[in-house]
């Protein structure tokens, strides 16, 4: 899906960059990767941090196995902080975001490598120092591709997309001293193949979402982790669309997510949707194929007033753009629930194709990575100011 943009309309985008421009709606590229030591294919979506963006690429770095990179938002220099070397003393291929703690340590997964093969969670200290833990395919599952989540204790809590005692699967804790423990395996019956996103922690309590399994086409979940019980909220019933992101809470217990299409037949498109405390389920907007998008991947984000603001990895302005299904959009949804499109992707210079939501930053910034594009064809980092 890699595209160029003439000279003319290149010219164009870098005066919407340019220093002063930040009109509403504005986009800034911040960086392209280059499919060298900086990476390559960045599949999450960025943590945002006093001033710099954290992440993860799938591809580049010196070893070809992806790099975990930071980039200073105001200079747009970039750095990578590690290269995957794979296993067994490694990771390799991470397509999970980062979580940080209050020393500055980050910590992510990768989906391959470690001492097993089947993925592996890290650490990685400032000094540059990493520590690693490797699951195991039949106990703890493998393939994790979901961001961790950390509880005020220092534990992880974790996804892992395949495998695990009952093939589908599992929901996995980190302990402070590194050692793995599998605290649920899905079985199908009660969810399958979690992936995209991280699981939301509130008091004690796990929620999430599973591509497929449940009575049809995937589930949200909560899972105590006092008792270890998993409780299906919702079961879907459609099989055009499934939730392949994570999840968003507001302060009043209701979730918000997103359903995903491999192909948009309209109206099964994909779709945002809420469910409320009571289980009660509404579909806040249906793509339709056009200008809004379809095909969300991310999970979606809740600022301070309610408004929700994710992404699609395909659709968009198609006379804008230069990909087959369109490169993808970034969208808001009001809480009066009108959606708008903040921004549709043109294939080149700007990037294409979002499998992650997007990050607000305390400056209200939406910040954002696409897996193609830019002028490499290997992915971008960018920001909008909604």
């Amino acid at each position: 899906m890699t595209s160029y943009l003439h000279l003319s309309a290149l010219a164009m985008i870098l005066v919407a960059f340019s220093p002063g421009a930040a009109p509403a709606q504005s986009f800034q590229l911040l960086y392209t990767f280059t499919c060298g030591g900086d990476g390559a294919v960045p599949y999450a979506t960025p943590l945002v941090h006093h001033g710099f963006l954290y992440g993860t690429t799938w591809q580049g770095g010196t070893t070809g196995l992806g790099v975990v990179y930071r980039i200073d938002i105001k200079t747009r220099q970039e750095t990578a902080l590690h290269t995957f070397q794979g296993g067994p003393s490694d990771g390799s291929h991470s397509d999970a975001g980062l979580v940080r703690d209050s020393a500055g340590d980050l910590y992510g997964v990768t989906d391959a490598g470690g001492a097993y093969e089947q993925g592996a969670v890290f650490e990685l200290q400032p000094s540059g120092q990493a520590r690693w833990s490797s699951l195991m395919k039949v106990k703890n599952g493998s393939g994790p591709q979901s961001t961790l989540v950390r509880d005020a204790q220092g534990n992880l809590y974790g996804n892992a997309y395949f495998s695990g005692p009952k093939e589908n699967g599992t929901i996995f804790k980190v302990d402070t001293a590194g050692n793995i423990h599998t605290l649920f395996a899905f079985d199908i019956n009660d969810g399958g193949g979690p992936k995209y996103g991280p699981m939301i922690l509130k008091d004690g309590t796990l929620y999430g979402a599973t591509l497929y399994g449940g009575a049809y086409s995937g589930v949200i979940y909560k899972f105590d982790l006092s008792t270890g019980a998993e409780t299906i909220l919702y079961n879907f019933t459609e099989s055009a669309n499934s939730p392949a992101g994570g999840l968003a809470m507001d302060s009043a217990g209701n979730l918000y997510g997103t359903t995903s299409v491999e192909l948009c037949v309209p109206p099964q498109c994909g779709s945002v949707f809420k469910l409320n405390a009571s289980g009660d389920y509404t579909t806040l907007h249906s793509f339709t194929g056009g200008a809004d998008g379809w095909g969300p991947l991310g999970s979606v984000i809740l600022d301070s007033q309610g408004n929700l603001y994710g992404t699609t990895n395909n659709g968009g302005y198609f006379e804008r753009g230069t990909c087959q299904y369109g490169c993808g959009t970034v969208f808001k949804i009001d809480t009066t629930g009108a959606f708008t499109t903040l921004y549709s992707f043109m294939g080149g210079a700007d990037g294409d194709g979002m499998y992650s939501g997007v990050a607000l930053g305390a400056d209200g910034i939406l910040y954002g990575a696409s897996e193609a594009g830019g002028a490499f064809g290997c992915g971008t980092v960018f920001a909008i100011q909604p």
